[in-house]
């Protein structure tokens, strides 16, 4: 094994090492500590290993693109909450918001894309998994400070509702940085994690549609910048696009279908039932799709 690879495994071993711990004593690794942690360990990964050019010559336009992805998101997210409400968000935008939620979000968000790209940078599958594992730990430390994952329910809360979302997204980020280099992840990631410190009032959404929102999001990414910047343009090609644009639009539609029954969120909803007090018409464990009435 060559020496440059032992590095970085090592490296990678130790950071997915601290986020566990992190993630299990967040009392203890404030947003602040976890800033510096990444910053000072982006240096040292930066100065240890290895880089490569960046592969794509559209890096540029996929960065703009993304820009606009992220806003489209938001502006989905927003309309969300014309249905659902708003609240003023927990967090003045003022000194004690920068420095405490601004300012650490930024350098953990720069810092972690910075280490991503330098570890897929070494062409190693055991490398690219090892990163995979890291990224998607730094992510769920992020989304899970509201959780005691000393507590079974809040740890199957958070896998739930933070950690499927989460491979969504860096399966999409891992492919992009392979590609476009750290800055298109950076800026979408950015744009995304720091609206709600910044724009003061927030859409009221359930959590289960926003993480919803981030699993599927990415993919639908995924396929716009396949089909704009994909070096293929044979007419055969074409026709599969299409047949997966159909499947893709078909999934879509099913899978907010049952997001929207499973949620209890609408007119509509699906329950089990979880009593005996009706057996022989309607036993426990059965599943029933209702209709509320008067929201009732």
């Amino acid at each position: 094994m060559k020496r440059n690879q032992l590095k970085t495994y090592f490296l990678q071993v130790l950071l997915i090492i601290i986020l566990i711990l992190a993630l299990f004593k967040p009392n203890i690794v404030s947003n602040m500590v976890m800033a510096i942690i990444l910053f000072i360990y982006m240096i040292v990964v930066v100065l240890m290993l290895k880089k490569r050019k960046i592969l794509s010559i559209y890096y540029k336009q996929v960065t703009v693109l993304m820009c606009g992805l992220a806003i489209i998101y938001l502006g989905l997210f927003y309309l969300l909450g014309v249905y659902f409400g708003f609240y003023k968000s927990p967090v003045p935008l003022g000194l004690w918001g920068i420095m405490h939620y601004i300012l650490p979000f930024s350098v953990i968000v720069i810092s972690s894309e910075i280490i991503r790209y330098v570890f897929l940078s070494q062409k190693s599958k055991m490398s690219g998994i090892l990163t995979f594992v890291a990224m998607v730990l730094i992510d769920i430390v992020l989304y899970t400070k509201v959780y005691d994952m000393g507590n079974l329910d809040d740890i199957l809360s958070a896998v739930g509702f933070v950690a499927f979302a989460s491979i969504s997204c860096n399966l999409l980020y891992n492919y992009i940085t392979n590609r476009y280099g750290y800055m298109p992840v950076m800026m979408y990631r950015l744009i995304t994690v720091l609206y709600a410190y910044i724009i003061p009032i927030l859409p009221d959404v359930y959590i289960f549609f926003r993480s919803i929102g981030r699993m599927i999001y990415p993919y639908l990414i995924y396929l716009v910048i396949e089909y704009t910047y994909s070096k293929t343009n044979v007419a055969s090609e074409y026709r599969f696009r299409n047949q997966r644009l159909i499947n893709t639009t078909i999934l879509f539609i099913v899978i907010v279908l049952l997001a929207m029954l499973i949620s209890c969120k609408f007119k509509y909803g699906i329950l089990v039932v979880g009593s005996e007090s009706m057996t022989g018409a309607i036993n426990k464990g059965d599943s029933i799709i209702y209709e509320s009435y008067n929201n009732q």
